[in-house]
């Protein structure tokens, strides 16, 4: 259900980078996500997906983390995962973190490497938390801190908020969208198209115009572009 999932809808910012408003209550969620051919980012993504796997009897909550950029932390609760209990251990599920995010659950097991469709992925322990790595070209790289502390719908609204509305919140001013497909992932920075390959190397190219980004957006992403006008100016 993850692999499909991540397959199925895309990571996208355009309504924070519209100004537009994001709703995380279901019914808005599955509108957007079903009826009208869109996709979201860690919010968004995981609160839907968390409520289908509810509907289904599965026993699972939203955790918060702290994202890094590079090597460096930053410091606030602004993106959202997984805690799903299956058989009596824990496994952690993301399907909102862009094209790094796990295809598949991850058992909640310090220091063992886990192998999924597009990466390898281990979990170190840092403190009373948790640090997600992932395999680069030659090193782990950090990709978030988390804890299982309990959240509730109001910190999931706090972060959703900061995301979506923070003049410096990086969704108000670069648009980012990516994608799973077979043995690709699809990744969309501003102008600059990336396809990175399952079997090793990628192929980069820069859009040179708005109607090129809307069309990747469209035929690679398919994201229903209708009624949408970017206005980019990046």
């Amino acid at each position: 259900m993850q692999l499909l999932h991540s397959q199925t809808f895309p990571f996208e910012n355009i309504n924070p980078l519209l100004a537009l408003p994001v709703n995380l209550d279901f019914e808005s969620l599955y509108n957007k996500f079903v009826d009208n051919g869109r996709g979201g980012y860690c919010f968004e993504q995981n609160i839907f997906f968390m409520n289908i796997l509810k509907m289904l009897g599965y026993k699972v909550r939203g955790l918060t983390g702290r994202v890094y950029n590079g090597d460096n932390m930053i410091n606030r609760r602004a993106h959202m995962l997984l805690l799903i209990r299956i058989y009596g251990q824990n496994y952690i599920s993301d399907v909102g973190f862009g094209s790094r995010a796990p295809s598949q659950p991850l058992l909640l097991e310090v220091d063992v490497e886990q192998a999924t469709k597009y990466e390898l992925f281990r979990i170190n322990k840092n403190g009373e938390g948790y640090i997600l790595q992932t395999m680069g070209k030659d090193s782990w790289r950090p990709l978030y801190l988390f804890d299982l502390q309990k959240q509730y719908d109001e910190d999931f609204e706090v972060g959703n908020w900061y995301t979506s509305t923070h003049p410096t919140s990086n969704f108000r001013h670069e648009l980012m969208v990516s994608l799973k497909c077979g043995d690709k992932r699809y990744s969309l920075n501003n102008n600059i198209m990336t396809t990175y390959y399952i079997q090793d190397g990628m192929d980069r190219v820069e859009l040179k115009s708005e109607a090129e980004i809307v069309e990747v957006l469209r035929n690679v992403f398919g994201i229903n572009m209708d009624n949408i006008s970017l206005n980019l100016d990046f």
